[in-house]
């Protein structure tokens, strides 16, 4: 191999190596029957050892994220990370396993609420959406550890984290609002949608009381512009009917509204708050707090964006039809599933 390796041959076995000696090495350790057994590789694989599978791999789990997220408590509890991937019927099906250690675990530090029971996600206009069940904890969780996270695919989920950090004193004093028991009220299903417009999204979530972010949005519109400004405070709110306008620096950046106990942000000043409200939630097929689901058309879509493709490339990309995930967590492990349906 040029560039990627050495490919060795010892039986039926494939041993791939950064270059010769450590191939002959592999090899030499396989002969004497030491190294990893089939019996250890099973136990590492945990349930997924159970599962007929293409490809399987393990790795130490915790050594792989501790350097991009030391300190965080559930990344400290990581012990063994298998995964598997099968071809059943028509789709590729991904399955991760990460093993924890749940001695040194509450239900609180998962980065998921925990158990079987599925959110019921809101589908948009467009068919790709994530829905969450209890996002509250989940901001807690990455609130708490954003500090250590050095993930940068997590940038935007710590930007906004410290956004709302840095408001919660001015909201406190202006509004008497709570922020923090605010985000314990979002205990429902949280759904995320991708809108028709382009870079446009929505939230739905469902609170157990909206009435108190209700009252403090209230609050909020009705405190003059010139006290946040003595307060350097840079982000407004204006009511507009029911929904709110969030302004920041003077300039419209998401509209709000707490319509009965569902809660609606949207990016787009044009949205109907009331209509992605109304949206009918949908029973899920799966077990876990997380559900995500593309359609083919979405996930040819994406995959031609982030690789800045040629449009022709969906010729190429037709294959790939719906993409649909999904999350668990327990304290002793977190349980990760997706499959992709391929057409043709």
């Amino acid at each position: 191999m040029r560039g990627g390796g050495v490919v060795g041959v010892e039986g039926a076995d494939v041993i791939l190596g950064r270059d010769a000696a450590a191939v002959d090495a592999a090899i030499a350790v396989h002969r004497s029957g030491a190294g990893l057994t089939r019996r250890t590789f099973a136990e590492r694989l945990g349930p997924l050892a159970r599962t007929p599978a293409l490809i399987r791999a393990v790795a130490n789990a915790r050594s792989v994220v501790a350097p991009k997220a030391a300190g965080v408590k559930w990344v400290d509890a990581l012990r063994e990370g298998a995964l598997a991937l099968s071809l059943e019927g028509r789709a590729l099906k991904l399955r991760v396993h990460l093993a924890t250690d749940p001695s040194t675990l509450t239900d609180a530090d998962l980065p998921i609420a925990p158990g079987a029971e599925a959110p019921r996600p809101a589908p948009g206009s467009r068919p790709i959406y994530l829905a969450l069940r209890n996002l509250g904890q989940s901001i807690k969780v990455f609130d708490g550890a954003r500090d250590q996270l050095q993930l940068s695919f997590l940038d935007g989920v710590k930007s906004a984290l410290s956004t709302l950090d840095s408001v919660k004193g001015p909201l406190r004093t202006f509004g008497r609002i709570d922020v923090d028991g605010l985000i314990g009220q979002l205990t429902g299903t949280t759904t995320i949608t991708e809108e028709a417009k382009p870079n446009t999204f929505a939230l739905r979530s469902e609170m157990q009381d909206g009435g108190p972010l209700r009252t403090a949005l209230n609050r909020l519109a009705a405190i003059p512009d010139f006290a946040l400004r003595l307060a350097r405070v840079d982000l407004n709110v204006r009511r507009s009917g029911d929904a709110y306008i969030i302004t920041k620096s003077g300039k419209a950046i998401m509209k709000v509204a707490v319509l009965g106990n569902t809660l609606v942000i949207a990016n787009d000043q044009a949205a109907g708050l009331r209509a992605i409200a109304d949206r009918a939630p949908e029973p899920a097929r799966t077990e876990g707090a997380l559900v995500a689901h593309a359609d083919g058309s979405a996930v040819q879509d994406e995959i031609i964006r982030r690789f800045d493709l040629p449009s022709l490339a969906s010729i190429v990309l037709g294959g790939f039809g719906d993409l649909d995930a999904s999350a668990r967590a327990e304290r002793t492990g977190l349980d990760l599933t997706a499959a992709l349906a391929l057409n043709g």
